[in-house]
């Protein structure tokens, strides 16, 4: 009976209430988290599902490997995938949905263990190292693979599995059919070769005006010491096609002052803009010539249609080429004259 104690004050005994409540909280928490580690994963067909759900999810670097493009992470990155997003109030979760085979991954050592089991695998990943080379500019860096197979959150991993292979089939089977078609393009329909060619037009004019645009933009900026261009890894054939669109824009000041290049490139400007306002007969004759140039260009009268000419041409062919009783007419007539009452005709013909 501690309350009969004297020397036991009150909020020493609310104090050791809330503790053995948290406790008793805790312990629950415990238990519930040893409830949910069931080992689901470690079966062939769970780890294949915990590592598409990683090649899915995880953000790689690109690599070159043996002169061969690649996709590498950190491991730290790995398991902090495998565990359950950490949100703030008010903050969405980024990943939407997770298989039910990640629920048995409850802590940091599980994910470490199915790290591990993936690497010892040799299907998924591999271990490697990075080389840093200060002098390669390049945004692929070379990685090396190493003897040692060890997992380790600081190292860095090689994807060599490159998921399920349902969109690698479908894109393989994409190109194919593709490739039929346009083997196919002289017996296209023509409302399918018109449709291409519009297609085809529509693109080349686009492209030649963001080009254009984006250089004089270039000319207009450099002019006041800067560098601007827009998308400036387009063209890089190094990259990817998603990274050649990284980074939208780039803004640098120039580290060289070129003076006289910029003092000149600014009088053209000025030229030009004085030329389009004091002769605006010319200059309105010019942009009616471009549209012109569009307009026969969509029309196809710059480019005729050879398909179509050869297939015109292929109905001709006959009308030249004799045959066989036109060739034996005039020798038929010939021989009926000298024999009337015997058949002159070939046997071919005769029948």
């Amino acid at each position: 009976l501690s309350f009969l104690d004297p020397t036991v004050t009150m909020p020493e005994i609310e104090e050791t209430t809330e503790t053995a409540a948290e406790t008793a909280e805790l312990a629950k928490a415990n238990a519930e988290l040893e409830a949910k580690r069931t080992g689901a994963w470690k079966t062939e067909e769970g780890l294949k599902k915990v590592a598409e759900f990683i090649r899915e999810h995880i953000k790689n670097r690109n690599g070159i490997l043996n002169e061969n493009r690649c996709d590498y992470f950190k491991g730290d990155r790995l398991t902090r995938v495998l565990l359950p997003e950490v949100l703030a109030e008010g903050e969405k979760k980024k990943i939407k949905k997770r298989p039910k085979v990640l629920e048995s991954i409850v802590d940091a050592k599980e994910a470490n263990l199915v790290a591990q089991a993936l690497l010892q695998s040799q299907e998924f990943y591999i271990k490697v190292h990075v080389v840093k080379d200060p002098a390669n500019k390049q945004p692929q860096k070379e990685v090396r693979m190493m003897k040692q197979q060890t997992w380790d959150e600081a190292g860095y991993y090689v994807w060599v599995w490159d998921g399920n292979p349902f969109w690698t089939n479908v894109f393989q089977i994409t190109m194919l059919v593709v490739f039929v078609l346009v083997a196919c393009f002289p017996i296209w329909p023509d409302f399918m070769k018109l449709g291409l060619w519009y297609i085809s037009v529509t693109l080349l004019v686009v492209m030649f005006v963001f080009l254009t645009i984006r250089f004089l933009l270039f000319l207009f900026v450099w002019i006041f010491g800067f560098e601007f261009w827009i998308l400036p890894n387009l063209f890089d054939e190094s990259l990817t096609v998603v990274e050649s669109f990284k980074p939208v824009f780039m803004f640098e000041r120039i580290k060289t002052t070129q003076l006289w290049w910029r003092l000149a490139i600014s009088g053209g400007f000025i030229w030009f803009m004085y030329w389009a306002y004091t002769q605006p007969t010319e200059f309105d004759e010019f942009i009616k010539g471009q549209k012109e140039f569009v307009d026969d260009l969509y029309e196809g009268n710059l480019l005729s249609d050879v398909s179509q000419q050869h297939k015109t041409d292929l109905d001709k062919i006959f009308d030249k080429v004799p045959f066989c009783y036109n060739i034996h007419t005039p020798l038929i007539k010939s021989c009926t004259k000298r024999n009337p009452r015997k058949s002159c005709l070939p046997p071919l013909i005769n029948r």
